[in-house]
Order: structure tokens, then C-alpha cells, then sequence
């Protein structure tokens, strides 16, 4: 019998107004929808000056009420590369790898061409972010991040991608994960990338 390991990895893109992400926080932290301080937030989150971003991306990411207002969520996956896979299988075999396999940086890109067992980048990287927050429990990790509207505003993304050891400018890093999708961010929408990667055991 032959035994395997599945990763697979899932995305969760969430767009919406900074109001809203305001008032997820402020809700997550035990306040109420109406709190006086929703605007200030709102704004904070607005301009990049409120800096808590790992709680507001993992509060999206566990959010399942409704709120007054309209969001979007799109949802996305696909398989892994072969460039880490490779690097796995010699590293279980006992021999020294360069990749830490430590998810790092999150990417995002605006063509379309189809995912690739041999991508190692975006097909056009147009900006990425170190991850928000980086969890793991049993068998998930769960890597999160948040864009305020002041960093997206106005962009369209048609690919995402995942990267281990990737530095601040694009293209860097092993490719661990690449996605399609469809978001257009207008100019006070914030966006939120909830990404988990899933391994199972299949015989």
C-alpha cells in the first residue's frame, strides 16, 4: 500500500470598505458594531497608520456573522509547484536543501496565464507584503494578510502567489503556491488574504 502526503493549498480574498474592517476588529475584540471608535479605526486602517493588522486579518479570517454593509469574498485554489516539492522530497531523503520552507511573503499580479507545475514566479508581480500573521494548528497553516486601501486603491489582481524566503521586491523566494483569480480593489476598499495549507494523509 502506498502511502502519501496532500498539501493543499486555499485562498480567501476579502474586499471591502475600511468601515467594515473596522467594525470586524472592534467586534473580535468584544465591542459593539455601533462603537464610537469604528471611524477612527476606519480611518487609521485608511491612511496605513493603524497598526493592527494581524488581528484584523485573522478577525476576517474567523468572522462568520453579518454586518450592515457589503463585502466580497472571493475563493480560490490550486496545487504546488514543482520547485518546493522537489526541495522536500531531498530534504526528507537527509540531504541539505537551501529553502527554509518558512511561507513568507504573499504576491500579487495582473496576468491571467494558466498555474504551472514549473511556475517559480508571478507571470507580472505587482506588489507583495510580508504575511500579516503566521499560525499553525494540527494539521492547517494558516498565513494572513492585509492590505490597507491606501496600498491596493485602484488595483486589479488576476494571480496571487505564496512565497518561502522571499525579500521585499518581487520575483525573490521559491514559489510555493500560485493562484488565479478575479479583484478589482477600488480607491477605499482594503483587501484581505486569508491563505491556508492543508496536509493530508492518503494511502
Amino acid at each position: 500500500m502506498n502511502a502519501e502526503i496532500l498539501l493543499a493549498p486555499n485562498y480567501r480574498f476579502t474586499v471591502m470598505e475600511s468601515e467594515i474592517a473596522a467594525r470586524i476588529f472592534l467586534l473580535s475584540r468584544g465591542h459593539k458594531e455601533t462603537d464610537p471608535l469604528v471611524p477612527i479605526i476606519a480611518d487609521g486602517i485608511r491612511t496605513g497608520a493603524f497598526w493592527h493588522r494581524d488581528e484584523i486579518a485573522k478577525a476576517i479570517r474567523e468572522y462568520e456573522g453579518h454586518l450592515s454593509g457589503s463585502f466580497r469574498i472571493i475563493e480560490a485554489h490550486n496545487k504546488i509547484p514543482n520547485v518546493l516539492r522537489y526541495e522536500l522530497a531531498k530534504l526528507i531523503a537527509g540531504q541539505v536543501v537551501v529553502p527554509t520552507f518558512k511561507a513568507n511573503y504573499l504576491a500579487l499580479g495582473n496576468w491571467s496565464t494558466a498555474p504551472e507545475n514549473t511556475d517559480t514566479v508571478l507571470d507580472n508581480e505587482t506588489i507583495r507584503g510580508l504575511f500579516t500573521q503566521r499560525t499553525a494548528l494540527d494539521n492547517v497553516a494558516y498565513l494572513d494578510k492585509f492590505f490597507t486601501s491606501s496600498e491596493v486603491w485602484g488595483m486589479s489582481f488576476l494571480e496571487a502567489g505564496v512565497f518561502v524566503d522571499g525579500a521585499a521586491w518581487v520575483d525573490t523566494g521559491y514559489l510555493l503556491s500560485r493562484v488565479l483569480i478575479n479583484v478589482a480593489i477600488s480607491a477605499t476598499e482594503t483587501l484581505t488574504v486569508n491563505t491556508t495549507f492543508t496536509l493530508n494523509s492518503a494511502t
